[in-house]
């Protein structure tokens, strides 16, 4: 089973041990390195140019332990019961996406 989180790269990013290195291996890594992408590779490069941004991590659990996991956490219902399954993430990447504004926003904004 493969558990995939989305989000804001500050709340993604503390839930990974481990990354994609140049060559495509999984490999450790630190809360320090963690921080590092965030501040450097993320927020310098995206969110710098008003980028909305979004980090992607992943984690393959065993069918058998997944099932466990299901029944053990009231089928993650609750938000606490899917934090046993957003911990020791791989993170994969982290992208910035433009979000321009609509038409006639500016007018909407002016009548508020």
């Amino acid at each position: 089973m493969r558990v995939v989180v989305k989000g804001a790269p500050e709340y993604v990013l503390p839930m990974c041990n481990s990354q994609f290195s140049e060559n495509g291996q999984i490999v450790s890594m630190s809360r320090d390195e963690g921080e590092r992408i965030l501040e450097q590779e993320i927020v310098g490069k995206c969110a710098k140019r008003g980028l909305r941004i979004f980090a992607y991590a992943f984690k393959d659990i065993d069918l058998y332990d997944w099932e466990s996991m299901k029944r053990n956490y009231n089928n993650f219902v609750h938000e606490e019961d899917r934090a046993s399954l957003e911990r020791e993430l791989t993170f994969v990447a982290g992208f910035g996406l433009n979000d321009d504004l609509r038409e006639g926003v500016d007018q909407c904004i002016t009548k508020l």
